[in-house]
């Protein structure tokens, strides 16, 4: 075993560790439907919004709204400010204020409606719930919102900001995503495709509040790997396999035709950066933080037993 740590030490050493991090963005177009992310990695959230975007086209087409609908989400996912922030606006000036962190400058676009949200998490069904609101209420969106303290945990030398900003009440949210629509419950029945293969490989889709991972081999009857409500981000393993975490320190590996898929994996780490994998020992999959330089978060995944080691003798 201290044979196969050196030589991970070494891979990894190897590899490099980045320890400047840059948020990534995502910024697409579904009809008069724009949706903007900015996230720190590629967790589930970039999955969530492309999602929104497909089915927010298809609720605008059977609302017969035609102008612009933008949909801005600002992930807070390491937890800086102390609420949620869903926040209207009528003929949209394309920022947030009230300091709210943004450099966001998307091309110009004809006016139209927003929607703004600035979360740790975000659920689909609660967001297409929202958009149908704001397509019905429209006109006057602007009386949907108020004044509401939020706090800043970061703040200028770590300390903590308080200020004002206009959002939507946490009593108006509850009472729209408690709401059953009949609409949005028809357009979540059908499969929305996230990946799709042409010939070897893993599909993803979401459909009625879950994502459904699928094994793809040519023209062979797909295989389902499994079903999940949410997850944290996830990680190929090539074509056949993957690693599904749900949060920090839990996940799934999952492979076509494998009784144990639903078995829940644990290791211990306090990061919400994404670990990332050396898939090139025989049943074994090594995991490491790529936080730190040297990794100090590092694990072996036996795949044949489904055990994580963390201490190597």
């Amino acid at each position: 075993m201290k044979k196969t740590l050196l030589l991970i030490l070494f891979l990894i050493s190897t590899i490099g560790i980045a320890r400047v991090h840059k948020d990534m963005v995502v910024y697409e177009t579904y009809g008069n439907v724009k949706v903007f992310l900015r996230t720190g990695f590629h967790y589930s959230e970039v999955e969530k919004i492309k999602v929104i975007g497909k089915l927010s086209e298809k609720l605008s087409l059977k609302l017969s709204h035609n102008d612009t609908i933008f949909i801005e989400y600002i992930q807070d996912y390491t937890d800086l400010y102390s609420k949620d922030i869903y926040t209207f606006e009528n003929n949209t000036n394309l920022s947030f204020n009230n300091g709210l962190r943004t450099n966001f400058k998307p091309d110009k676009i004809k006016p139209g409606l927003s929607i703004r949200i600035n979360a740790n998490k975000i659920n689909v069904v609660d967001v297409l719930c929202l958009v149908e609101y704001a397509i019905i209420n429209h006109k006057n969106l602007s009386e949907k919102v108020i004044n509401q303290k939020v706090i800043d945990r970061w703040g200028d030398n770590d300390q903590e900001l308080e200020f004002n900003i206009k959002s939507v009440s946490d009593e108006l949210l509850n009472q729209i995503f408690s709401q059953k629509s009949e609409l949005v419950q028809e357009l979540i029945s059908e499969r929305t495709y996230i990946n799709k293969v042409e010939l070897i490989g893993i599909e993803t889709y979401w459909m009625n509040d879950k994502f459904t991972f699928e094994y793809k081999f040519r023209d062979a009857p797909l295989v389902k790997l499994i079903d999940i409500k949410d997850y944290f981000y996830y990680l190929n393993l090539g074509y056949e396999s993957l690693l599904i975490f749900i949060n920090e320190n839990k996940f799934y590996y999952v492979k076509p035709n494998d009784e144990s898929n639903n078995k829940l994996l644990e290791l211990n780490s306090s990061s919400y950066v994404p670990f990332n994998t050396i898939n090139m020992f025989k049943n074994k999959i090594v995991l490491y933080n790529n936080w730190n330089n040297p990794p100090n978060d590092f694990y072996i995944l036996l795949t044949d037993k489904r055990i994580v080691v963390s201490k190597f003798e």
